[in-house]
């Protein structure tokens, strides 16, 4: 009876974290990104060169992960020159997970006038076998018409 009523417990607290948006698959931009406190020294970063990108001047950094891992990161930052602000990002799990065979994104971003820092557009990749079917997809979000808000 215990151990049912143990199983009723993990069912409810996987349910509950669904609901609150805390599902393995939801990704934070903060997860994708080496340059934390916490996270630089898992990294190795190596500046490739100084390009422009959109008449934008920006270096190129490329991270590196120390010990591999499906939780870790890793590809190529496009960052402004002289701002630092991050403008595009390139990226693959450094391992990827079981049954995935390729899982890229590729993400734009600008900084509004006010100092706001937003996504423009998301492209992912992926190639996965699940069950008896292989999936491919390409996956692109536009966003626009930004609307900043009050918030308390």
């Amino acid at each position: 009876m215990e151990k049912q009523k143990a199983m009723m417990e993990k069912r409810k607290a996987k349910q509950a974290e669904k609901e609150n948006g805390n599902s393995r698959f939801k990704i934070s931009l903060e997860e994708l990104l080496p340059f934390s406190m916490e996270k630089r020294n898992k990294y190795s970063f190596e500046l490739l060169e100084e390009i422009e990108h959109n008449e934008i001047p920006v270096y190129v950094l490329k991270s590196k992960a120390e010990s591999p891992g499906e939780k870790y990161w890793e590809g190529q930052y496009l960052i402004h020159k002289d701002t630092y602000d991050l403008l595009r990002i390139e990226i693959s799990p450094s391992e990827n997970p079981k049954y995935v065979k390729k899982f890229d994104i590729k993400m734009d971003f600008a900084v509004l006038p006010d100092g706001y820092f937003v996504v423009k557009q998301v492209k992912t990749w992926i190639n996965a076998r699940m069950f008896l079917k292989r999936i491919r997809m390409i996956s692109t979000q536009e966003y626009s018409d930004y609307e900043v808000l009050d918030l308390p």
